[in-house]
This record gives C-alpha cells, sequence and structure tokens, in this order.
C-alpha cells in the first residue's frame, strides 16, 4: 500500500444513490460496472463484502495502481485541486486504520461499519440545469423526452428510495453508527427523506453526528420549518451551495433558478453561523463568468478573506488564507458530460478565459492576499487537454436546448460570438 494507490473510502463510506445502487463515492461514474449492488435487492453489510468492493479493498493492499473509476481524484490531484481520496485519507485513515490492518487476503472485511454515508434519496427538484439530467432532477424529465425520444428514459420524473424498505431497514442500523453523513439530490431540502433521516436522529438524539448538503439555494424551508434553524441543534452542519454564476447568467445555467432569491438565501446561509463554502461547477459554460460571480459574492461578504463564524463569547473557527479555496470557494470542474467541458473550448476562447481569470485573481492576490493557486488550478484544468472536436457538438446541443427553453447561450456568454 503506497498513498498514491490507496483511498480508504472501501473500507468506510457509501455512495448510495436514488435508484438503489451503490457505488465507493460520488466521485465514481455512474455505470453499472462500477458499482456494489444495488441498496433495494441487497443488504449493505453483502453490498460492503462484494466482489467489486473486496477487490477494490485487495488491490489496493497490494500495490495495484487505482483503477480508472478513480481518474475524477487523480485528475484533480494532478492539477492542484483538493480531491475526494485525499481529503478522506487524511481525515479517516487514523480512525479505521485498524480495520485496514485487519482486511483479509481477498478483501473481506468483518463487521464493517460505515462512518461516512452519501446519500441521493431523490431526483426531487427545482431546477433543470443543462449539464444535469433526468436522474438527479424531476425538472428533466418532459425536456429530456423531448430532445432524446429514442433514448429509455423512466416512465414517470421522480426516482427515489421512498419504497426502498430493505435499504431503510439497513439504514436504522448503520446510520447511528456513522460519523457523518452528506446528503444530496436533486435537492435536498425540498425531499421528504431529509426529514425522515432528521427525525430519526432527532429521535435517538443523535446530536453529535456531523451532516453536511449539496443544496442549490434556491429553499431554505421544508414545509413551514426553517432548515436552517432546525439544523442548529446539531454540532456540525456544512452546506455546499451549488451557485455557478451570477444574475442572468445564474438563471440560465441554474434553469428556473432567480438568482435575487438565491443570494438572499446565501446571506442568510451566512448569518446563520453553518459551515459552507460555495461550490460552482465549472465549465464551458460558465469559465468566462466565474469572476463575476466571485467579484459579487466578494463584494455582498458571503467570501470574506477572514473569519466568519462567531460564538456568543466571540471565539470561532479559525480562518487561514492559505485554505480560500477550501473554506470559502470550492472548484468543481466538470468531467460529464464531456461536451460541456471547459477543456472542448478551442485554443482562442482558452487563452481570452485564462487571460480574463489571470487579470483577476493576480488582483485579488495583491489586494487581498488571496493565493492565485485556485485560479491556476482552473487554468491548468482548461489546458490539460484538446477536446476542441467537442465543440461543435456542445454548440448543436446548446442550439438544441435553448430553443426548446427560450434561452440564449450567446447572451451571456458573448465571448462566443
Amino acid at each position: 500500500m503506497t498513498k498514491d494507490n490507496f483511498c480508504v473510502a472501501p473500507w468506510m463510506h457509501l455512495h448510495v444513490i436514488n435508484d438503489g445502487r451503490a457505488f465507493p463515492c460520488c466521485q465514481t461514474p455512474l455505470e453499472d460496472k462500477h458499482a456494489y449492488g444495488n441498496v433495494r435487492e441487497t443488504a449493505i453489510h453483502d453490498i460492503l463484502n462484494s466482489t467489486k468492493a473486496k477487490g477494490m479493498r485487495k488491490d489496493m493492499l497490494t500495490g495495484v495502481p487505482l483503477p480508472s473509476s478513480c481518474e475524477r481524484c487523480t485528475s484533480k490531484e494532478k492539477h492542484g485541486f483538493g480531491s475526494m481520496r485525499t481529503g478522506m485519507n487524511q481525515k479517516w485513515l487514523p480512525q479505521v486504520q485498524d480495520e485496514v490492518d485487519a482486511t483479509h487476503a481477498d478483501g473481506t472485511i468483518d463487521n464493517p461499519v460505515i462512518k461516512n454515508w452519501d446519500y441521493r434519496f431523490s431526483n426531487f427538484c427545482n431546477l433543470a440545469c443543462p449539464t444535469c439530467g433526468p436522474l438527479f432532477s424531476t425538472q428533466w424529465h418532459a425536456d429530456y423526452k423531448k430532445l432524446f425520444p429514442d433514448y429509455p428514459i423512466t416512465e414517470k420524473a421522480l426516482v427515489d428510495l421512498k419504497d426502498a424498505d430493505l435499504f431503510w431497514s439497513d439504514f436504522s442500523k448503520y446510520a447511528n453508527h456513522a460519523k457523518e453523513i452528506h446528503i444530496a439530490g436533486g435537492e435536498p431540502f425540498m425531499m421528504p427523506e431529509n426529514n425522515k433521516v432528521l427525525t430519526a436522529l432527532e429521535q435517538e438524539e443523535n446530536y453529535d453526528i456531523a451532516i453536511r448538503y449539496s443544496t442549490n439555494c434556491t429553499v431554505l424551508k421544508q414545509g413551514k420549518e426553517n432548515i436552517l434553524d432546525r439544523l442548529q441543534k446539531f454540532s456540525y452542519i456544512h452546506l455546499s451551495c451549488s451557485v455557478d454564476a451570477a444574475g442572468d447568467a445564474f438563471e440560465y445555467i441554474r434553469y428556473k433558478g432567480k438568482w435575487d432569491v438565491v443570494l438572499n438565501n446565501l446571506k442568510e446561509i451566512r448569518q446563520s453561523g453553518h459551515n459552507y463554502w460555495i461550490h460552482p461547477t465549472v465549465s464551458i459554460l460558465n469559465i468566462f463568468r466565474i469572476t463575476e460571480l466571485h467579484e459579487e459574492l466578494w463584494n455582498a461578504d458571503i467570501i470574506p478573506a477572514k473569519r466568519v463564524h462567531y460564538n456568543a463569547d466571540g471565539t470561532g473557527a479559525e480562518f487561514h488564507i492559505e485554505n480560500y479555496w477550501v473554506d470559502r470557494m470550492h472548484f468543481n470542474p466538470l468531467f460529464v458530460p464531456e461536451y460541456y467541458s471547459m477543456t472542448i473550448m478551442p485554443a482562442h476562447l482558452k487563452e481570452q478565459a485564462a487571460d480574463k481569470i489571470t487579470t483577476y485573481g493576480k488582483r485579488l492576490e495583491k489586494e487581498h492576499s488571496i493565493p492565485f493557486h485556485g485560479w491556476q488550478a482552473l487554468i491548468d484544468f482548461m489546458y490539460q487537454a484538446d477536446d476542441s472536436h467537442l465543440y461543435d457538438e456542445f454548440l448543436s446541443k446548446t442550439h438544441n436546448l435553448d430553443k426548446l427553453r427560450g434561452n440564449d447561450f450567446y447572451k451571456i456568454n458573448k465571448e462566443f460570438k
């Protein structure tokens, strides 16, 4: 085992999506060949000791290079981004080293315990982002049928785990042993399953568990209850705010969302005392708008280069400027669909984007000491490959989607005209 071919996730983590498939983590491509199994059909214990799971653990312990399913993490690491693999190893390996050491030669682990869950209970969502699709958004279902009439799709828009009795039975066994839960969607603050999970934790008075959400920040109430207020009783909450642009660009990319609503919600999150970061998915759709997003949120004091959380006694979470690109804004370069990746841009557009980002980033570094390396990682990722052969496909698919929705990509991205 070496640090370059090891990830702790197969020992203590599970990523379950709304159709029931279980994967090593959320960075794994959602293809059947990478799945451990399906929680609708198989008990969690057996999924954690499936042929796929045992094989991954065995390979990691015997020095086999990481598989292609780990490429998103290794690619991020290569270009200067933080990755889920390195973050999990740092945080969780000391806590499960005994379990790693006790792993059988074939990769089996006795009495597996999931310390970190990652759920996608449902695709119930109020947005239809171009880079998403019907698996993770109910709002995409009708458009997808019109755009791709010959492609198989579920009859109903909603795909969820509501009736997955075996899973919910296992959930009650495993959840209270977890140290951390990550809930995404769809939009988790709209899902009844989120209320079900919180109620179960409250009944067990399991308030020490850390809960992380990936949210589009369009809604902060579940029913009549403010979700931020309800979460105050838990010892650690973290909100990953999926906001990719500001103004009209936001409303194009986060289709059906309203920027003024989200900006006000971000301000409320800022004042709530909960931990959060802004987590833009960076693609060809917003590479020219990403500096404007940063500037607007900076001016609104949502992503300041200072401590933001204070307790009643004046203490609070420490802030270190070198961690700005983790604690405040955490870029997520898009991998799929490939025709939305910033790597598909022709050379002259890459050069324009790099110049704009560099000018803005260098000014921030000079005036506010925000390290430039966060911006440089974006530029490096953009230049990692020449995928411009996909550019025409992007233009064609964008034209068709814009025509269907009455939108105009060129209106928010004049650089492409």
